[in-house]
């Protein structure tokens, strides 16, 4: 499951960056003319994983989904300033979505462990390595 969810995190994030770093006219048309959800979405997903893949690393702490959010932020500053390489726009608005997608996945994720390390406590069988400190250190 560890390497799972690392392999995971990987391919996801690279089909983000392919898919932000296509020119824009050889991207197909999908239906869905909202952007911002789009980011939204995506940048969910990885808050999810990263948070997900931190937390094989590690002891799970509230920390830990600090850290993904941080890391993805900072991923959504980076992605849209090289998007000017391939002819597309960097748009702050984008990056807000980008941040309240990654802090919703993040969140989730982080909810998922700490009933999971709840569980754990309890000395029933853990599903993943999100167990350990459930304090908001």
């Amino acid at each position: 499951m560890v390497w799972g969810v690392r392999a995971g995190l990987v391919l996801f994030w690279l089909a983000v960056f392919g898919a932000t770093h296509t020119p824009v006219q050889h991207l197909p048309h999908t239906g869905v003319s909202n952007d911002k959800l789009q980011h939204l979405l995506a940048y969910a997903v990885l808050g999810a994983l990263l948070t997900s893949a931190l937390a094989t690393l590690r002891p799970w702490s509230w920390r830990l989904v600090l850290l993904a959010i941080a890391i993805a932020a900072a991923y959504g500053v980076l992605d849209e300033l090289t998007q000017l390489l391939v002819g597309r726009t960097a748009d702050p608005k984008d990056w807000i979505a980008d941040v309240v997608g990654a802090t919703l996945g993040s969140v989730a994720a982080g909810l998922f462990c700490a009933i999971v390390a709840k569980w754990t406590k309890k000395g029933q069988e853990p599903s993943s390595k999100c167990q350990a400190n459930t304090s908001l250190d």
